[in-house]
């Protein structure tokens, strides 16, 4: 990983900690999921469990504390290190994760670690610390 980003790397961190705290419907780390509020995510959920909404997904939206996008680390990464990522995970034919990958400079190895959809808070914050070398 470059040195130089390292302090981004933490933020993120904090980002999604902090996130994490949240009540989970209002939360905008979602590490299994990219791109979609917690709101729209809990509909989809429910759909594939075959229960009817009562209130359309676009009023839920509406009505929302928090909503906006949800990203995991890689789409966090991605759109402070470019806004167009913001809200979409492909920009100009480059996923996000291999844009991460490039610009903090991971290994093939570290980007699949942090970025995999199955790590709890607390294994991203264990991941971001192997990769930096260092406590963040």
């Amino acid at each position: 990983m470059k040195q130089e980003m390292i302090p981004l790397l933490r933020k993120g961190v904090e980002w999604a900690e902090a996130e994490y705290k949240k009540p989970w419907i209002d939360r905008r780390w979602w590490q299994n999921q990219y791109q979609t509020t917690a709101r729209e995510l809990a509909a989809a959920m429910l759909t594939r469990m075959g229960v009817r909404h009562v209130i359309p997904i676009k009023q839920q939206m509406q009505v929302a504390a928090n909503c906006g996008t949800c990203y995991c680390m890689a789409g966090w990464l991605g759109q402070e290190l470019d806004p167009r990522y913001a809200f979409r995970e492909v920009v100009d034919d480059v996923h996000v994760a291999a844009f991460v990958r490039e610009q903090m400079g991971f290994t093939p190895d570290e980007a699949g670690r942090l970025f995999d959809g199955s790590n709890s808070i607390t294994a991203v914050r264990r991941i971001s610390e192997e990769i930096a070398g260092e406590p963040l």
